[in-house]
């Protein structure tokens, strides 16, 4: 949440609701399918859909598409506050 004060005996607050955009992952590719995001590995079929719940992604069976890496984990990005 974000507050300005205004003519010094109100505030005005406000909060971002949506997503950050996000990168695709290392040798990986995206791209957006409505208010969705679809990722993928290069090197192989895998791939997995991100959806946005108020300020952060979540994705639900994740992928690392470096070479050995863990699969199949839940992440969430959320956004970082300033």
């Amino acid at each position: 949440m974000q507050c300005e004060s205004l003519l010094g005996t109100m505030k005005l607050c406000t909060t971002v609701i949506g997503c950050p955009d996000v990168a695709a992952p290392v040798n990986g590719w995206m791209r957006h399918e409505g208010s969705d995001v679809i990722m993928g590995c290069n090197a192989t079929d895998a791939s997995w859909r991100m959806y946005c719940n108020i300020n952060h992604w979540v994705a639900h069976g994740a992928k690392n598409c470096t070479p050995g890496g863990v699969n199949g984990f839940t992440f969430v990005f959320r956004r970082l506050q300033s």
